[in-house]
């Protein structure tokens, strides 16, 4: 009960009341995964753990008419808050689902909790009157129809532009993990299925990011029939990754077959690939 009540601290009279409770999702990132490391609590479920003035919500002074671009988690939690506030919020999501990211970290195993909080998102932001379309596209005649007050850009983050060498293939993992791997993957950071080229056997996943990314995606392409190296400038693979986690990613990683080389920079040779060097 202890995280739960991190996630939900009035957990206790919602049950006792029948109301919806914010779920805890298990994550044990925010929680116990940062007692272990010493820092300050959070909660990956619960933003007023670390900004408590999110739960003081006040009475919108001038409610107003909100658009929300992107239905994600932060787009979400943003249309939930605004519309208790008192504004008229309509969300405008492209896909033909909720979620974002969090929809697809609940693919790898072991994550798939991150489905309950979407869909208590989803429910608390209904109930509060945002209205959600699903599979529309938010360009400039979209908005400007609803006359918004204010325009809210929720759409999270894509790959860096960047140029690989000629020859050289790159998938961003969003769109690995997407739409799985396509028999040769070119180069392609908007985030749209690759075209068709040859079967892929071997991969190197570069990862910056040092959470369950790289793993993640080192897993779907090991599914895939690729054998795999993932090259970090971490000291470790998942070395963010919280203490009560990182072990078991790291075995399901060597008993998979995985190539785990840190403290590794990159960078790009026309005509040879990607060049590893010491970091």
């Amino acid at each position: 009960m202890t995280r739960a009540i991190i996630a939900d601290p009035d957990l206790p009279v919602k049950v006792a009341t029948g109301k919806r409770k914010r779920p805890c999702i298990s994550l044990n990132e925010g929680c116990i995964g940062r007692l272990y490391t010493g820092l300050p609590m959070w909660c990956s479920v619960n933003p007023a753990i670390r900004a408590p003035e999110l739960d003081r919500l006040t009475p919108a002074v001038d409610p107003g008419r909100i658009v929300v671009v992107g239905g994600g988690v932060a787009g979400l939690e943003a249309a939930r808050a605004a519309a208790l506030r008192g504004h008229r919020v309509v969300v405008l999501e492209r896909r033909p689902d909720l979620g974002g990211r969090a929809r697809l970290a609940a693919e790898r195993r072991g994550r798939e909790r991150w489905r309950l909080y979407v869909d208590w998102l989803r429910d608390e932001a209904v109930d509060a009157g945002v209205e959600i379309r699903l599979g529309a596209a938010a360009d400039v005649a979209a908005v400007l129809a609803e006359q918004p007050d204010a325009v809210i850009l929720a759409t999270g983050s894509r790959l860096r532009d960047a140029a690989p060498p000629s020859g050289t293939p790159l998938l961003d993992v969003d769109t690995l993990l997407e739409h799985g791997l396509p028999t040769g993957a070119m180069s392609d950071p908007g985030g749209t299925p690759p075209e068709p080229a040859g079967r892929v056997s071997r991969a190197l996943v570069l990862d910056d990011e040092g959470g369950f990314l790289a793993p993640t995606a080192a897993e779907v392409l090991v599914a895939a029939g690729c054998s795999v190296e993932i090259a970090t400038t971490h000291t470790s693979v998942g070395a963010l990754i919280d203490p009560t986690q990182q072990p078991f990613v790291l075995r399901r990683l060597a008993l998979a077959g995985v190539v785990q080389s840190p403290n590794l920079a990159w960078v790009p040779e026309a005509g040879a690939g990607i060049q590893l060097r010491p970091r």
